[in-house]
């Protein structure tokens, strides 16, 4: 399970990235509706108190950009199990 953070940290840092008072990104097509592509979750702990965990589309978006970066996704997309083909030997 993500660890949970206090929502102020997590505002913090996403006022540093995308610039003091505008807590998300430009687009309002976001592809996470969820996080609003932030990456972080706003949870209930208490009726007093909410805090953040990493979203679920984090740990997805992180394995994507990684694929791309690995510089295999065209044959990532190529070879799948449905494409395996086993040769046997005659």
């Amino acid at each position: 399970m993500s660890e949970i953070m206090n929502i102020n940290d997590v505002l913090s840092c996403i006022n540093k990235r995308f610039g003091e008072g505008r807590i998300h990104p430009a687009p309002a097509n976001y592809r996470c509706p969820v996080c609003r592509d932030t990456g972080w979750e706003e949870v209930q702990i208490d009726e007093n108190y909410r805090g953040v965990q990493e979203c679920k589309c984090s740990k997805a978006r992180l394995a994507e950009n990684r694929m791309k970066a690995s510089g295999l996704a065209g044959v990532l997309k190529e070879q799948t199990f449905d494409t395996f083909v086993t040769e046997t030997a005659t």
